[in-house]
């Protein structure tokens, strides 16, 4: 326990933003609140009613220790409230931490012996007691041990698992100490180390641990699941091979092993331990002990085998033992998206493979390189990544197999740097289209994939044979092709055309040119007018007047290109079409029209598989400006 500390006051900002948190809870948005009362706390760990805010929310969530976590802190700040000292009797003991509880017990009991909760506290006496008496008797880290060293213990077992490393870690650092041949408190280390992304002192430890007791099944997991974090599969994998022949009695230890091989990305090795364990604690009477986390590591694994029915009945039953676990509920809802749009089901949140400090040195890699251009960012991240191998692999293993957050992150690093496996991602079907499709382009940007031919990606379930896009897409219109005086009449054309008014439109273009004579934007808008409005002829030779004015305009090339074609010149429509494919940015109206334009040459050429390549490229990149009517014409062609 730590020392007595005094509480503080709480100021009207604070007061204000604590009203923000409970207006949070209100909306039930849960994961806000948390990390909002969890920063709030960290800033004002004096202040009672920020903790007393934490309780509110564990309550609300059904997380115990929310709950414990507040009652530990307020302790320290009112030692001689009842209510405190009596809830952390109840939460020690939902969190299965006997000693704990034996202690909070001993000190209600001496301090308030009539107290309002007395009778209560009593009834838990005897069975917290002989609970403690046993483990002293039998249990081998707890023989010979001081029952306050074994609440020490638990108390620092609690947060790391949790995830509260920078409270828990200092806690099992005392417990090590104070149990010096005792595993488990090592493990706790370690996976703190790990957590904080210091992976190679994580896996010392977890050695360190096995050369003593080299049957211990939480140093092995833990091992196996650094060295995969490390990218080092050769050695954890004799680690997962031994694990499949292990046979616990208790429960957390089977949940250890599914948890290792989730690590590994071993869907197979999930899924027989899940088996093996439901079917050995059914046969010992325990057939709901295995915890909703285990269960819904066997869902996930089930998913990407292609099982979805079996995925979301183990995530239903996940859901009843860990109703507040998020993970569930996200891996769910994104089962039920069509496909083509699903992310994939994951273990674990993105930040259960990244530090928060990986990403801030990612972080300011991408701002120097909006500062100073693409090439800069490629060497900040590259020189990141260097510094820091475990994030290309944590990067690498998020592509595979992670949350949205985590794969959004991947991709964005892959922009910059061939992460391992981004080639695979590409042509798999984990993912979404739009996922794989960004990938597949940067698999060819970095020469991972020949993007001058077609190459088979999956779209909406089903493999299509494609071209990559060989650029980038970008919004950035051209400053000198779209000036202030230009933007005006264009604006008011479009405006007109939106409303119906073709007629109209064309008027406000020939305002323009009478403004500003043969302007190439404003000229390559007068051709689309007269061409909506029937005038093919004329638009056929405003088509090429613009082009012989303006032959490296792209709108301009790309109309001649599509005029050609029509007209079966569709070698000299693909000369004029080559250049433009070296570029490596496009804005998104000039991909439309080198798409459009690629269609026409490639259905006058008899290529229809091309044509069609095309189109999906067009309805991938920007799905709302594809003419429906092209769609239809290249669907009836045989």
């Amino acid at each position: 326990m730590s020392p007595r500390r005094q509480p503080k006051p709480l100021k009207p900002r604070d007061a204000k933003r604590l009203d923000q948190i409970e207006a949070l809870m209100d909306r039930r948005s849960w994961d806000e609140a948390q990390q909002a009362i969890h920063a709030f706390t960290r800033k004002n760990p004096d202040v009672v009613d920020g903790w007393l805010m934490q309780i509110q929310l564990g309550d609300a969530i059904q997380q115990p220790v929310l709950v414990w976590m507040a009652n530990r802190h307020l302790l320290t700040l009112e030692p001689h409230e009842e209510t405190h000292r009596y809830n952390a009797v109840v939460t020690s003991l939902q969190l299965a931490m006997p000693f704990a509880t034996w202690g909070h017990i001993k000190t209600y009991l001496e301090r308030w012996p009539n107290g309002l909760h007395a009778p209560k506290v009593r009834a838990m006496l005897e069975f917290t007691e002989q609970t403690c008496q046993e483990m002293l008797e039998t249990d081998e880290m707890a023989k010979d041990a001081d029952p306050a060293d074994m609440a020490l213990f638990e108390e620092s077992q609690a947060l790391v698992s949790a995830g509260y490393i920078q409270e828990g870690l200092p806690l099992s650092l005392q417990a090590a100490k104070k149990l010096p041949h005792a595993p488990a408190p090592r493990n706790n280390i370690s996976l703190s180390y790990a957590v904080q992304g210091k992976l190679d002192k994580a896996v010392a430890l977890a050695q360190e641990v096995l050369a003593h007791h080299p049957l211990n099944i939480h140093a092995r997991c833990n091992l196996a699941a650094f060295l995969v974090r490390l990218g080092r599969d050769d050695k954890a994998r004799p680690i997962l091979d031994a694990l499949h022949e292990e046979a616990p009695e208790n429960p957390d230890y089977w949940g250890k092993i599914v948890d290792a091989f989730a690590h590994a990305g071993d869907e197979t090795g999930v899924i027989e331990t899940f088996t093996r364990a439901t079917h050995a604690l059914k046969a010992a009477g325990h057939e709901d002990a295995l915890s909703g986390i285990a269960q819904h590591l066997a869902a996930v694994a089930y998913a990407r085998q292609g099982n979805l029915p079996e995925a979301q009945r183990l995530w239903q039953a996940a859901r009843q033992h860990s109703p507040s676990l998020d993970l569930i509920w996200e891996n769910m809802t994104d089962a039920r998206r069509p496909i083509g749009e699903q992310n994939g089901a994951w273990y674990f949140a993105f930040n259960q493979w990244v530090t928060h400090q990986w990403i801030q040195r990612l972080e300011r890699a991408f701002s120097i390189g909006v500062k100073r251009g693409d090439l800069a960012a490629k060497r900040e991240v590259e020189k990141v990544l260097n510094a820091i191998p475990e994030l290309a692999v944590a990067l690498a293993i998020l592509l595979d197999r992670g949350d949205p957050v985590g794969r959004k992150l991947a991709l964005h690093v892959a922009a910059h740097y061939p992460l391992h496996g981004l080639r695979e991602f590409a042509f798999g079907q984990i993912g979404t289209d739009a996922q794989r499709w960004e990938a597949a382009r940067y698999a060819g940007e970095h020469g991972l994939i020949d993007t001058s031919k077609p190459v088979k990606l999956y779209v909406q379930g089903e493999p299509r044979e494609l071209m990559l896009l060989g650029f980038e897409i970008h919004d950035e219109w051209p400053e000198d092709d779209l000036t202030p005086e230009i933007d005006v009449y264009m604006t008011a054309s479009l405006e007109a055309l939106q409303a119906g008014d073709i007629a109209g439109s064309l008027a406000e273009i020939e305002e323009g040119l009478q403004a500003i004579p043969n302007d190439k934007v404003l000229l390559n808008q007068k051709r689309i007018g007269l061409a909506q409005l029937g005038r093919a002829a004329e638009a056929d030779e405003l088509t090429r007047q613009v082009f012989d004015t303006h032959p490296d305009y792209l709108f301009a090339r790309c109309a001649m290109a599509r005029l050609l074609a029509r007209e079966g010149s569709h070698d000299e429509a693909e000369q004029l079409i080559a250049p433009l494919l070296q570029r490596n940015r496009l804005h998104h109206a000039e991909f439309n029209a080198v798409a459009a334009a690629q269609i026409d040459i490639h259905q006058a050429a008899g290529r229809i598989d091309a044509a069609r390549s095309w189109l999906q490229m067009w309805q991938q990149a920007d799905p709302d400006s594809v003419p429906p009517a092209l769609v239809q014409s290249l669907a009836e062609v045989d």
